[in-house]
Order: structure tokens, then C-alpha cells, then sequence
């Protein structure tokens, strides 16, 4: 048994792929590239095509014709946009929140800061208090005492007061109090007039109070609109402690000087008796509530009233039952100078009480200034930090996009090559094997061997190859190959054929594995009968002269294919069959076409000319005897539309054409070699036209299917045929004349 392996591959061409069982899907992408571009490299659009899913949303459809082409500048923005809305939204969200938190920090900053500068005013606004509720005190006792020496430590009064003024470090500006209220200038003015206005022969105790308490009164509301004016945070219990005590220090400098009247005048009034137990009563209440709103204010102040040994709450609580409990008492002035000096020093305990929370209060302050200052530079180094981030992330995501482009513009090329690459792979790998195989060997899965019941196989080679070696160059005789075979693969693309293999100047074909059926025999005599048209229309020469012939040898029968190696696979048939057509080939005579009797069984139905050669020995095994096998030649084919004058006229149109062919061969009427020397086969057609008989062709073309008859030949002679494959020699039982040389066209290669 012989066997057959492709291993040579050949030209492209769409036909050539559908015919060999190509995926219509792997041809039809190519080819349509190759329609739009001209050329068989995609487009980088092409490509992103293929990249993306054919079964995407309409969401993705949007998104895709938002982003455009990432080739281009155009889609190189679009796409720099896209990863700047993901990226700088974040980043500007989180800017925002960043001049959120510096706004709100320099704003918490500045509050704390009025409120410690609230805070220092207060203190200041307290000193000057202390001063001119002692000014008061002092203008109640000078006029009560009326004496000299009293005049002039009121005079001192005056100059402490006036210095306590000049200390207030801003003035609050205040129309509804009236117009000595509008600067501080204005207000000492006010002030002195007043006291050049005291006579100590015409006074009025309670006017004078009057005066003063409306300044002070005014003066404790600015105390109180400053420190609310801003947040106080988390010190605003020692803010409300320290506003009871300035209130707290307020009422007992009136019951100050409602004590010295009471003690300098022998009592007091019922509407300043009133007033006196109301004074004593608020003070008591706001020093409750400060004790009550900051933890420090009763240690001071009780450190501070018992500090010379002696307790002066207690002192000061026996004056007031005194007061509250005696309506007339004998008038003393040394019981008023020492209720006044009593006071004082409690007073002054107060104002202890208030230095000391408005020292704790800007501490406080101070600390919180502190960290928000702290926080504010955090922030703003932040915001500092966000604000380079946008510029850094739009020029980071600019390089980067531009170093995807330029890499995805790579890839594309790559891409290019690669599917260039992957083409000629696949198309090398479906040459080299069947579609349906090249399919599962791709899906790598295993290929059975399959049995053919009946296939066509053809066989071609150049007629006295070895001569045509030895007497020319050998760049002449690799370039006839090279054209024999070019030709011939340019041929086999239009018919459903598979090449199997060309090996030194044999090519050989087959048909029907992929489609299975009887076409086949049909297929592969049409490629047989084109091929030796087309030889015989070109003609080929060498440069010595010599004629290229080919031999054509065709068998239909069972066989073997199957898949042979992995690197490369070769797909290979086995049986008698091929060593049928190979013999065929060999006992071919030149520029001919030789079938076995298979094959003619079935041309026969069809319409093909076909003529008896002789019957060959073919030896099929080495344990077997020969076996005798009848051979034809295929002439041509009924209705093939050749024009006459072609020199390749053995396609014949009809039986009529055939007898005037056979007339023109045997010189008609007038002898001679006839229009067509090329096409007369002297074997079998008589120069006689009375020598070929209808009946003759009727035992040609048998289309009953019955025993084939030989046709007579009883002008031509007869010479033994010898048949050369190899080694081997097949020697006919019944000689036939070699085909005459090709007509005087020549084709210098």
C-alpha cells in the first residue's frame, strides 16, 4: 500500500478557502478588510471593533460614542475628560471640604479671638467699673459727711477714674445712649461736667446715685454685647460665671453706698430700703450662679475674704442683718467709714474673682486659638496640597493617557502583524489540511482516520523530467517547476479539490473528502481537461528547444485519509487507489489524459469523450499477482463553447464535431497533416473518416453502462508503450501510439 502526504504549500484565494472547507466567518472578516483597504491589514477601527462585545447594551453603545476613537486627538481628549470627571470630582468634592474647613477655622478663629478681645475689654471695662462705682460711693459719702477732707479723696477719685478711661482700649460706639456716649472723649466731658455741677449746699444723695448708676448700667450692657457678640465654645459656663460677677459687683457697689447712707443719715428711706434688700438680693443670686457655672469662683473667693484671719463675709452679713433689720439707728460716721471700707475690700475680692476668670478665660481662649491656628494651617497647607493635586492629576492623567494611546496605537500595529501572521498561518494550516480537520485541531481534539468510500485522485507530472534536468540548468528547470506549479495552483482554486502534495515534479489532487458524493469524478476530468487546454494554449519551452509535456493520470476508488505528525500535520491517503492514479500518470502518454476503468464507468453516463487505450498489469501488492486493468484516455467534454480556432480544441462540442475533427486530423479530403496535428492520437483514430462510425462513438461513449468495446484502428500502426514510475515498469497488453509533439506556439520560460 502506498501512501501520499502533503507537505508543500501553495497562493491564496477566497475560492480555494471555501472549497477547502474554511469557516465562512474566518474568510468573510478578512476579505471585507481587505475590500475596505485594500489590502489585507485592519484598520486601527477595525480593530477596536473586533475588541469590543457583540452583545452590548444600549448604556455601552452611548458610552462607546461618547469615547470615540483612542486614537485620535479627538478621542485622546475625550478619554482625558472621562478619567477627569472619575478623578477630579473626588478631588474637587474634597477640595471643597477643604475651604469649608479653612472658611469655618479662620471664621472659629476669628470669634475666639473677639471673644478674647471681648474678654480683655471686659477686664478693662471692669477696672473702670470698680473706679467709678468708687467715684460714686465716694461723691454719696461727700455729700453726706460734708467735710473738706472728704473733697479732696474725692479729687483722688476723680484722677483714678479719669486713668481707668484712658486705659479702655476701644470705645464701643453707641447712638441710643445718647450723645455722651458716641467717643470717649465726649464722655469725659459728660463726666466732668457733672462734677463740677456737685455743691455740697445743693445736692440731691439719690440724683447723684441716680447719674452714676445710668453710666454704669451702660456700660455693663457693652460688658455683655461684646462677649455674646461671638461663640463662645466650650468656655462659655466661665463666660457666664465671670458676667455674674461683673453683674454681682454692680449691686454691691449700690448697697455700698446705700450702707453709708444708712449708716451717715441715721437709716434709709422705704424706697431706698428697697431698693437695698433687691440689690443684696440680685448680688447673692448671680454669685450663686457663678459659683454654679464655674467650679474656681467660691475657692477665690473665699481665699480672698479670709485672708488677713479674719472672715469678711461674716463681718459684711452682721452689717447687713444691722441694715435690714433696724429702721432708725443714732448716725455714725465711723460705722459708715467702716462699712465702706468693708465693702471695698469686698469689692475688691471681686474683682480678684473676675481678674482671675478672665485670666483662666483667655488661657482657655488662648489654647483654643491655639489648635484652630494649628487646624488652620493644616487646612491650608490641604487646601494648598489639593489645589497643586489638580494640575498635577490633569497633567499625570494627560502623560498617562497618552502613554495608553501610544501603547494601544503599538498594540494595533502589533495587532496588524499579528493578524497578518495569524492569516498566514490559517491559511498555510488549511492548506495543509481540510477545514473540518484544521477545526478540530484547533479545538484540539483528536482526528480520527476516516474511509472514503469512492474519491478521484489525479496525478500530474512534466513528461521526461529526468532528461529535461540532465540537459539544462538546474535554475531553469526549479523555475519550470515553479511555473508548472503556480499555474496549476492557480487553476485548482475554482474547483472543489484538495491538493494533496506536489513532490518532485508530480502534483497530485483529490476530491470528494470534503464533499462527499459522485461530482467528484466530474471535478477533478474538468480540472484534468482545463489543465491540458492550458498547457497546450502556453505551450512551454526551454532554451534548447525542448517541449514541456505533462502526463495526467485520474482513478476513482476507495481510501484512507488522515492526519500524519504534529509539526507539521500532513494530511496523507493511503490505498490502492492511489497507486492506481500514480500508475495511471506513469502510462499516460504525453499531453494526455489517462483514467482508469472506475473513473470511466462513471464519465460515461456523463458527456465526455472518451477513447479505449489498452489494457496495463498493475501489481497492487507484493504477495499478488498483476492485475490486468483496462486504461482510457479523456478526450473532452460535449458542449464545452471552445472557438475553433483555439489551439486547444480537444474540448469537443458534439459527435459531429468529433467525426469533422477526426477528418481534419486525417488531412479531409485534401490529405496533409489537418488544422489540429497536436489533437490526432494515430492509436485510435483511423485517417479514414469511413473508419469512425457513429456506432464507433456509440462504443466510446457507452451510456448504458455495458462492456466497453475497443475501437478499431486500421491505418495506424502499432508500437509497444512502455510505462516508467520509479523502478517499476507496467508494460500494456495492447501497444498504443504516442501523442505527436505540441504544435510550433512556443513559451520561452
Amino acid at each position: 500500500m502506498q501512501n501520499k502526504c502533503r507537505n508543500s504549500p501553495r497562493g491564496s484565494s477566497e475560492d480555494y478557502a471555501a472549497n477547502q472547507g474554511i469557516p465562512p466567518e474566518w474568510t468573510s472578516s478578512h476579505h471585507d478588510l481587505n475590500r475596505e483597504n485594500g489590502s489585507g491589514s485592519p484598520t486601527s477601527s477595525d480593530i477596536l471593533e473586533w475588541l469590543e462585545p457583540s452583545h452590548k447594551s444600549c448604556l455601552l453603545r452611548v458610552g462607546k460614542c461618547w469615547r470615540g476613537d483612542p486614537l485620535s486627538d479627538t478621542g485622546k481628549r475625550q478619554q482625558i475628560l472621562q478619567i477627569l470627571s472619575l478623578t477630579l470630582l473626588p478631588i474637587l468634592g474634597l477640595w471643597a471640604f477643604t475651604v469649608y474647613s479653612v472658611s469655618d477655622s479662620i471664621k472659629g478663629k476669628t470669634d475666639l479671638e473677639q471673644t478674647q478681645n471681648a474678654v480683655k475689654f471686659s477686664v478693662e471695662l471692669g477696672l473702670f467699673l470698680d473706679r467709678i462705682q468708687r467715684e460714686r460711693d465716694m461723691s454719696v459719702l461727700y455729700l453726706s459727711i460734708l467735710g473738706p477732707e472728704t473733697k479732696t479723696f474725692l479729687m483722688n477719685e476723680y484722677l483714678l477714674t479719669d486713668e481707668a478711661l484712658l486705659m479702655l482700649s476701644e470705645w464701643p460706639v453707641n447712638d441710643d445712649f445718647g450723645e455722651a456716649f458716641r467717643s470717649k472723649f465726649e464722655f469725659q466731658e459728660h463726666l466732668n461736667a457733672h462734677r463740677n455741677e456737685l455743691d455740697p449746699n445743693n445736692f440731691d444723695i439719690y440724683v447723684e446715685m441716680n447719674f452714676y448708676n445710668l453710666l454704669i448700667e451702660r456700660f455693663v450692657v457693652w460688658m455683655y454685647g461684646a462677649i455674646t457678640e461671638s461663640s463662645m465654645a466650650s468656655i462659655w459656663k466661665v463666660l457666664v460665671a465671670y458676667q455674674k460677677i461683673v453683674t454681682g459687683m454692680e449691686h454691691i457697689g449700690i448697697e455700698r453706698a446705700l450702707g453709708t447712707v444708712f449708716y451717715v443719715d441715721g437709716g434709709l428711706s422705704q424706697q431706698l430700703y428697697e431698693r437695698y434688700i433687691a440689690r443684696v438680693n440680685i448680688f447673692k443670686a448671680n454669685y450663686r450662679s457663678a459659683v454654679l457655672y464655674s467650679d474656681i469662683v467660691d475657692p477665690i473667693f473665699q481665699e480672698g475674704v479670709t485672708s488677713d484671719g479674719t472672715n469678711l463675709t461674716v463681718v459684711i452679713e452682721r452689717f447687713r442683718f444691722e441694715i435690714q433689720h433696724s429702721i432708725l439707728v443714732e448716725a455714725s460716721i465711723s460705722k459708715g467709714q467702716w462699712w465702706f471700707d468693708n465693702m471695698t475690700i469686698y469689692l475688691d475680692r471681686l474683682l480678684i474673682i473676675q481678674q482671675d476668670l478672665a485670666e483662666l478665660i483667655n488661657g482657655e481662649l488662648q489654647s483654643i486659638i491655639d489648635v484652630e491656628e494649628k487646624n488652620l494651617t493644616i487646612s491650608v497647607c490641604f487646601l494648598a496640597l489639593v489645589i497643586f493635586m489638580c494640575p498635577l492629576v490633569i497633567y499625570s492623567v494627560e502623560a498617562l493617557t497618552t502613554g495608553i494611546q501610544l501603547y494601544a496605537i503599538a498594540m494595533v500595529q502589533k495587532s496588524k502583524e499579528l493578524v497578518k501572521e495569524k492569516q498566514k498561518a490559517d491559511a498555510l494550516l488549511y492548506r495543509m489540511v481540510p477545514g473540518p480537520i484544521v477545526a478540530k485541531l484547533k479545538r484540539c481534539k483528536s482526528v480520527e482516520a476516516e474511509y472514503f468510500k469512492s474519491v478521484t485522485i489525479m496525478f500530474c507530472d512534466i513528461n521526461d523530467f529526468n532528461k529535461l534536468i540532465q540537459t539544462n540548468q538546474p535554475s531553469e528547470a526549479i523555475n519550470l517547476l515553479n511555473t508548472m506549479f503556480n499555474t496549476i495552483d492557480s487553476v485548482i482554486v475554482v474547483h472543489d479539490v484538495f491538493k494533496v502534495e506536489n513532490v518532485f515534479d508530480s502534483y497530485m489532487v483529490a476530491s470528494g473528502l470534503l464533499n462527499r458524493g459522485t461530482q467528484h469524478v466530474s471535478v477533478v476530468a474538468n480540472l484534468a481537461l482545463e489543465l491540458l487546454s492550458l498547457f497546450h494554449s502556453r505551450n512551454y519551452t526551454t532554451s534548447n528547444g525542448m517541449n514541456v509535456q505533462i502526463r495526467i493520470g485520474v482513478h476513482t476508488g476507495p481510501c484512507v485519509a488522515g492526519t500524519v505528525t504534529i509539526t507539521p500535520p500532513q494530511y496523507c491517503l493511503f490505498g490502492h487507489s492511489v497507486s492506481i492514479a500514480s500508475r495511471m500518470k506513469a502510462c499516460c502518454p504525453p499531453n494526455s489524459i489517462l483514467i482508469s476503468h472506475s473513473t470511466q464507468r462513471i464519465l460515461r453516463t456523463k458527456d465526455y469523450l472518451i477513447k479505449f487505450m489498452s489494457t496495463v498489469n498493475i501489481k497492487l501488492d507484493e504477495k499478488q499477482n498483476d492485475t490486468p486493468m483496462k486504461t482510457f484516455r479523456l478526450v473532452g467534454a460535449i458542449g464545452s463553447g471552445r472557438k475553433k480556432d483555439d489551439p486547444t480544441y480537444g474540448l469537443l462540442e458534439s459527435t459531429t464535431h468529433y467525426r469533422n475533427r477526426q477528418q481534419e486530423c486525417a488531412g479531409g479530403e485534401h490529405g496533409g497533416g489537418g488544422r489540429y496535428p497536436a489533437l490526432c492520437d494515430t492509436t485510435s483514430l483511423s485517417r479514414d473518416p469511413s473508419g469512425f462510425t457513429e456506432s464507433n462513438i456509440g462504443d466510446i461513449n457507452d451510456d448504458n453502462g455495458k462492456q466497453d468495446k475497443k475501437v478499431s484502428s486500421p491505418k495506424c500502426g502499432k508500437e509497444k508503450l512502455q510505462c516508467h514510475e520509479g523502478n517499476h515498469s507496467v508494460k500494456p497488453t495492447e501497444s498504443v501510439q504516442p501523442a505527436p509533439e505540441p504544435g510550433p506556439h512556443t513559451y520561452d520560460l
